[in-house]
């Protein structure tokens, strides 16, 4: 692959990757720890980011450097499809018709947390209130 090739090919990674979040390049920039116009310089080809880099924006991403790179896509499943968080994480769900951008996603793993942690606290109660009636 020449390097025009590689370039854009990563070009069209980084810019499919962060619209599919409905992020800003200035958030991305942000979340990589660099500067905006740093990060809009990537996208626009005008620079290319360095290799040291590369891994961090794959794990902003959570990608592959090698899918930033060209490599097609692998999902490596790990987790069962069952798995909310893995769901939530690689499928395009819909709600009611509407598909949930990366934002609602996390949005709904924030609610899903509280929502247990929540449902938890009164089963610790109860353990404890158990324990005590045993002895």
């Amino acid at each position: 692959m020449k390097n025009n090739q590689f370039a854009g090919e990563l070009v069209n990674r980084l810019k499919e990757l962060r619209l599919k979040r409905d992020w800003t390049i200035k958030h991305t920039a942000e979340k990589i720890g660099i500067g905006a116009s740093m990060y809009s310089g990537y996208e626009s080809q005008l620079r290319l980011p360095p290799m040291e880099l590369l891994s961090k924006i794959a794990e902003v991403f959570d990608t592959t450097t090698d899918y930033l790179l060209g490599s097609p896509e692998k999902v490596e499943q790990t987790k069962s499809p069952t798995d909310i968080e893995w769901i939530l994480t690689h499928e395009n769900i819909n709600y009611r018709g509407i598909e949930l951008t990366y934002k609602d996603k996390e949005n709904v793993k924030v609610l899903l947390k509280m929502l247990l942690e929540n449902r938890m606290e009164p089963m610790n109660d109860v353990g404890c209130s158990i324990e005590e009636g045993r002895q």
